[in-house]
């Protein structure tokens, strides 16, 4: 990769847990966050880089296959079900709605953890 590309997939991941991190801090610690930055300016930021980085990857670059390792697997377990918590502890006032929400929530970053993993063990 050269120096552009790489400063660029910096970039994009410290703003993406800034935005996280400033979401979780409005939603759950009610600290908010206004005064200081937009959120739709850092999301827009986010979201034009995120598609910078995807286009510009190799298409033609061959993955081997690997297995995740115990901690990998229990790491994604973890972020899944951590993530469920949040979403139905933010939404429990919709009742039924918010449980199926939070499954399916935790479901999907644990399958996209997991896919996050074995690409980047792929390098």
């Amino acid at each position: 990769m050269n120096k552009k590309r790489i400063i660029i997939n910096l970039v994009f991941e410290y703003l993406l847990i800034f935005y996280l991190l400033f979401l979780l801090l409005e939603n759950i610690l009610n600290i908010s966050m206004l005064k200081f930055i937009n959120f739709n300016y850092l999301l827009i930021v986010v979201i034009i880089l995120g598609i910078y980085i995807y286009i510009s990857l190799n298409p033609t670059k061959k993955f081997k296959t690997i297995s995740l390792s115990n901690k990998d697997i229990v790491l994604s377990s973890l972020l899944g079900i951590i993530s469920a918590l949040i979403i139905n502890f933010k939404f429990k006032n919709f009742g039924l709605v918010s449980d199926i929400l939070s499954i399916i929530v935790g479901i999907i970053i644990y399958l996209l953890n997991c896919l996050l993993v074995k690409n980047g063990n792929n390098k």
